[in-house]
């Protein structure tokens, strides 16, 4: 890693930590990594062993994919339910590069797997973290009007806490708050942004860079367009279905139980959010979203024993040794077998719902922001209008050479060779172009050699 990418990855971080607060989980993780041992030690000889194992520590990859949804889709997402303002929120979609297009009904999204004939290029998964969303007045920036109302609410309907932080019932919240912010909808919008950091203040003046920068925002903007669109008869829950889909692409079980350790560290890091939603999955009960309930009420689970690894004992040795009363976490009512137990499907119906939220939001203004990674400064930003005409000829630009039927649009400057990553192994500064090399189908021929 060089010390430019370091320098930037750590202002994002600043960036992030200035809004939202990041709970620090490692003396949790240490604990509970020698509390969880000590108690699988004692279960050795039992016959159940390897399933204990397997519910504390299985699962990893579904884990993990689990809390970057609670984190940033279902944590930055409320923050921007309240706050006005998220940052590091995960968007993504999937391109047909036959077709050239974003994917955007459901229809197509679940058929491309099944449709006989079908090449591989026909959905291809496009990710990215947003640097920062916003929502403002379009007239009255200064305007908050809507996220009083919001807080007010909360305010009203959510009185139980643990340790100070108000637990949110998420099923009340999506029958309630739609009502309150779609009264707002025409007044305010959200504005997507990109940050760059430059290790003095000077923004780039190549129109690559500025154009490449700009078009970064605009596959942000649709991204979350296409996660937010509300469903319809033709469109049943887009983005939940384009959620499940992104956890089969990295080769994930949507209905894999995360395990113990990710359950305990999540609901750490977010229990004013997922409390209330975690006893509804342990007593088996709805939580609010038809597709998840529908699917849980015809499911016969395996056990999700939480009180075969975590007792009373345990937690007291947590809160001897963290800061925490975790006695009011890890309530009765969790400490139990869970009728249903906690899977990416249940994550991303969740962050679903809060996507959906803002379907209305989704505005036309992007912005590229410069900052000095080593001063923080914001010294320079470009605004920019979305333009759909725009973004499908770059889709279809990228399409066409991701998939092979086109060549790179090579360099007439050689002097920007000098610091490109690529320039010792590049054709255009050693060898010059050979137009028997046909680089685009290669790259595709590459990327499809599985």
């Amino acid at each position: 890693m060089t010390k430019a990418v370091e320098l930037g990855l750590g202002h994002h971080t600043d960036l992030e930590h200035q809004l939202h607060v990041d709970i620090d989980t490692t003396t949790l993780s240490q604990v509970w990594e020698r509390i969880i041992n000590s108690r699988l030690e004692l279960l050795k000889e039992d016959v159940n062993y390897s399933k204990y194992v397997d519910l504390a520590y299985g699962n990893v990859g579904e884990g993990a994919f689990a809390a970057s949804l609670s984190n940033q889709a279902i944590g930055r997402m409320f923050s921007l339910l309240t706050t006005s303002q998220a940052r590091e929120v995960l968007v993504h979609g999937y391109l047909n590069l036959k077709e050239q297009h974003f994917i955007n009904t459901t229809s197509e999204l679940l058929s491309v797997e099944t449709r006989p004939g079908m090449a591989e290029e026909s959905k291809v998964l496009v990710s990215g973290i947003v640097d920062h969303f916003q929502i403002a007045n379009r007239q009255d920036p200064r305007d908050l009007t809507m996220f009083q109302e919001v807080n007010d609410y909360m305010e009203y309907e959510f009185t139980e806490d643990v340790n100070g932080v108000r637990l949110v019932d998420l099923t009340q919240l999506f029958e309630d708050i739609p009502e309150i912010i779609h009264e707002h909808a025409q007044n305010y919008s959200i504005r997507t942004s990109d940050v760059k950091t430059r290790s003095f203040n000077r923004a780039p003046h190549q129109p690559s860079i500025l154009n490449a920068a700009k078009y970064q925002t605009f596959y942000y903007k649709r991204m979350l367009e296409l996660l937010a669109q509300p469903t319809s008869e033709e469109n049943v829950c887009f983005g939940y279905h384009s959620l499940l889909e992104n956890a089969k692409t990295r080769g994930l079980d949507i209905d894999k139980p995360i395990s113990l350790t990710f359950l305990v560290l999540i609901l750490r890091k977010h229990h004013n959010l997922l409390y209330h939603d975690f006893t509804k999955l342990a007593q088996g009960q709805p939580i609010g979203f038809e597709l998840f309930d529908e699917y849980a009420t015809n499911t016969e689970f395996e056990d999700y024993d939480v009180q075969s690894l975590i007792r009373s004992q345990e937690i007291d040795q947590m809160c001897n040794e963290d800061d925490f009363d975790y006695h009011k976490l890890l309530t009765p009512e969790l400490l139990t077998s869970w009728k249903v137990p906690p899977t990416i499907r249940y994550f991303a119906a969740r962050s679903y719902q809060f996507y959906t939220l803002f379907a209305d939001f989704v505005g036309d203004q992007t912005r590229v922001e410069y900052h000095n990674g080593k001063t923080g400064v914001l010294f320079h930003s470009n605004n920019y209008q979305y333009d759909s005409n725009e973004m499908n000829l770059q889709i279809s630009l990228a399409s066409k050479f991701w998939n092979g039927d086109r060549q790179p649009n090579y360099t007439t400057d050689i002097s920007k060779c000098k610091n490109c990553t690529f320039s010792t192994k590049c054709l255009i500064p050693n060898e010059g172009l050979d137009d028997s090399k046909i680089v685009g189908r290669k790259v595709h021929e590459f990327l499809h050699s599985k």
